[in-house]
């Protein structure tokens, strides 16, 4: 099936696309909301402004794929594969992420309000002025990860490996500090909000 099929399909009440294979289209702007895209192949797709809300997505592979501005609200992205991702100002909130790989995506001023990023890999991943209020960020890689500018207020840490992280700017440390499920979080090479490094490990307790 090709990107005009599912189009087709689509338009005359069809959801279910899994596994279909999409790799390199031009979906810029397309209305998916609802599909079951599920083991899907998008990866180097253009996705840019399309509307993906409560779309299935999971364990789909969004390898570079271009998806600035694209509407995932409510979306599952169970255990995707969303590495090097352009997901600039995308729309997040609510999204399901559990065990997501989002290395090295760019989501430079991405809503991941209320986002559930339990069990996922942010490694040198690009969070500037991203929005993570009320996020869950439990058991998630942070080596690497750029949050200058990013608002943590309310997410939840904890058992998360934070190293080399760049929170200048960012009252990480007093966002992790406030929480009461700090157990088990992991500092270490960190820079705090005042400029200074943390360069022995640290458990907070």
């Amino acid at each position: 099936m090709n990107a005009e099929d599912v189009f087709r399909h689509y338009a005359s009440g069809e959801r279910d696309f899994s596994g279909v294979n999409l790799k390199g289209c031009a979906l810029c702007k397309w209305n998916l909301s609802g599909a079951n895209l599920s083991g899907a192949n998008l990866s180097d797709a253009n996705l840019s402004g399309a509307n993906l809300s409560g779309a299935s997505l999971d364990r789909s592979n969004l390898i570079a794929t271009k998806m600035n501005a694209v509407d995932l609200t409510y979306a599952d992205l169970y255990s995707t594969d969303l590495t090097h991702a352009d997901l600039r100002s995308a729309n997040m909130t609510h999204a399901y992420l559990l065990g997501a790989d989002l290395s090295s995506a760019n989501m430079n001023r991405a809503n991941l309000t209320s986002a559930d990023l339990t069990g996922s890999s942010l490694n040198n991943a690009n969070l500037q002025n991203a929005n993570l209020t009320d996020a869950t960020v439990i058991w998630v890689y942070l080596d690497g990860t750029d949050f200058t500018n990013a608002d943590l207020t309310n997410a939840t840490l904890f058992d998360s490996y934070i190293n080399n992280v760049k929170p200048k700017a960012l009252n990480l440390l007093d966002t992790i500090f406030l929480l009461d499920t700090t157990n088990g979080t992991h500092l270490h090479n960190t820079t705090t909000p005042d400029g200074n490094i943390i360069f022995d490990s640290i458990y907070l307790n």
